[in-house]
């Protein structure tokens, strides 16, 4: 990402973390990358996803849904059982 003071000619590029009082009339602008994912989520690596779980960027449905990784819900860890299953449904029914 990147934060810009004053977009334009006259712009200046601030680091990504500061504390400074802007002048009135300042604009400040914030980009930040998309999270739109590369590749086949069927094919990602269940550990991953697993730690994408633990650290709570997203929920057991979510992996389930969106990746074909069942999440254990009493420990956290990944159901391969289940897992293969649920990959291979989705993986047929395409």
């Amino acid at each position: 990402g990147r934060c810009i003071l004053n977009p334009g000619p006259d712009a200046e590029e601030l680091p990504s973390k500061f504390i400074r009082t802007l002048p009135a009339g300042s604009v400040f602008r914030s980009e930040m990358p998309g999270s739109g994912g590369y590749g086949e989520p069927f094919e990602r690596d269940p550990a991953r996803v697993l730690e994408d779980v633990r650290q709570e960027k997203m929920t057991r449905g979510h992996a389930l849904s969106e990746y074909g990784v069942a999440v254990d819900a009493r420990h956290p860890r990944v159901d391969r059982e289940a897992t293969g299953a649920e990959r291979a449904s989705r993986r047929r029914n395409r």
